[in-house]
């Protein structure tokens, strides 16, 4: 899974992601966190990784997923309000449905295996800096 974050402007105009993170899947591969796995470096702007065992990871490696995994994702340094997550499963062929959760609205986006899925959002600022003060 390729995951990207974009600011709402710069996706629409065809322009770079603010930030990305690359999952991949495999037999040989642990879902600990291990030398396979690459620490997040941190941006100016948005920040965009994955949790692993308390670790930010730009990318990882881990098992074949299964039913009920739950993979956190950590997204902080919101500088705009509307965004884009393009979730490229493409090469996703697993034999279970995935889903990203919206921790705030308690929404559900199904990711299309074998599909480019966009989800949209909005952040509100205030919320999010007075959450974190």
């Amino acid at each position: 899974l390729k995951l990207n974050l974009y600011d709402l402007p710069s996706f629409e105009a065809g322009s770079t992601s603010r930030d990305g993170i690359v999952i991949k899947f495999g037999e040989q591969f642990v879902n600990d966190w291990d030398l396979q796995d690459a620490p997040k470096m941190e941006n100016t702007d948005e920040n965009f990784a994955r949790i692993i065992q308390g670790n930010l990871s730009s990318y990882e490696t881990r098992a074949l997923p299964t039913l009920n995994d739950i993979l956190p994702l950590y997204v902080d340094k919101y500088r705009m309000t509307d965004y884009v997550m393009l979730v490229d499963a493409s090469d996703f062929n697993a034999d279970v449905e995935a889903y990203i959760k919206d921790i705030y609205t308690g929404q559900l986006h199904y990711i299309e295996q074998g599909a480019l899925n966009e989800i949209y959002f909005d952040v509100d600022n205030y919320y999010y800096f007075k959450r974190i003060e």
